[in-house]
């Protein structure tokens, strides 16, 4: 579970275009122990849950949800491309 919480904490960081040095400084806490929460070596994320999903924007039960990020930013994808669509009828 360790890995796949770092993994979509990763993934959410990415995709946010903040870099793990910003997220240490914000979240007070060495860069290398940052990495070790993407990486999945310790479950130091909990303790930095709720700061984590203000920063990155994301609700703590997203990082426990079934379907994978991916899944979510495919839909975004879609929904914007229809956006899109809309508005160029209009």
């Amino acid at each position: 579970m360790k890995k796949t919480i770092g993994n979509r904490i990763r993934k959410i960081r990415k995709t946010k275009g903040i870099t793990q040095e910003e997220i240490s400084d914000l979240l007070g806490i060495s860069q290398s122990t940052y990495q070790r929460i993407e990486s999945g070596e310790t479950y130091s994320w909990a303790t930095h849950l709720e700061k984590l999903s203000k920063i990155l924007e994301f609700k703590p039960e997203d990082l426990f949800s079934d379907k994978p990020i991916e899944y979510y930013e495919k839909r975004i994808e879609e929904l914007e491309e229809r956006i899109e669509e809309l508005e160029r009828k209009k």
